[in-house]
């Protein structure tokens, strides 16, 4: 195809992804002046070609949720849902998190319940002495955005974002924030509770 020989399968698949969302792009343009024509784009590349383009970590920030994220969100494993750790900190703390998400279009609202679970001390000059598991602190989301395959919020003082490639059952990402004089960042990991 085009001359770029057998081995550049992936250069084909990006190749017919990025012309696909030209062409889509300029349908739009045309369709601009109705809400059904751009709402009839957007659904489209949003559930045949964002999931193509998140392959290669791709996101277009205003398409349309490529799935509903409303539902019960918990940790995967007790005490592991949010790891979080302070940039040159002495410790790395463990969360058990309970995320209740509501999906209305792009908007996300929701409520989180977060037990410390676990304190790595990193450094010893600076133990830990607070008993385990800690007080449930409840959070209320804010800001909270999805597009693609994409979901952002803030939750504390954290902005959560996941990482391309979230399904419709298990959600990963990054978590960044400052408290206190101390800038924070760590890594997060739920799966959908089904009932």
């Amino acid at each position: 195809m085009f001359g770029l020989g057998k081995g550049s399968t992936v250069l084909k698949a990006i190749f017919v992804a990025c012309t696909l969302f030209v062409v889509f792009s300029v349908l739009e343009a045309v369709f601009l002046e109705t809400t059904y024509g751009l709402d009839i784009i957007r659904t489209v590349i949003s559930t045949v070609f964002q999931p193509i383009l998140s392959i290669f970590g791709i996101e277009i920030p205003w398409l349309s949720p490529a799935r509903d994220w409303t539902g019960t969100w918990i940790s995967g494993i007790q005490g592991e849902g949010l790891v979080l750790w302070g940039i040159n900190g002495p410790h790395k703390f463990h969360y058990d998190i309970r995320l209740e998400l509501t999906q209305n279009g792009n908007t996300l609202s929701g409520t989180m319940w977060s037990t410390m679970w676990k304190v790595d001390v990193l450094d010893p000059r600076y133990p830990w002495t607070e008993p385990l598991p800690g007080p449930t602190q409840v959070l209320e989301m804010t800001n909270g955005t999805a597009s693609g395959t994409t979901i952002q919020f803030k939750a504390g003082f954290l902005e959560w974002k996941t990482s391309p490639g979230a399904t419709t059952d298990i959600m990963s990402g990054t978590v960044y924030g400052y408290s206190e004089g101390v800038t924070y960042e760590g890594e997060f990991h739920l799966r959908r509770e089904w009932h």
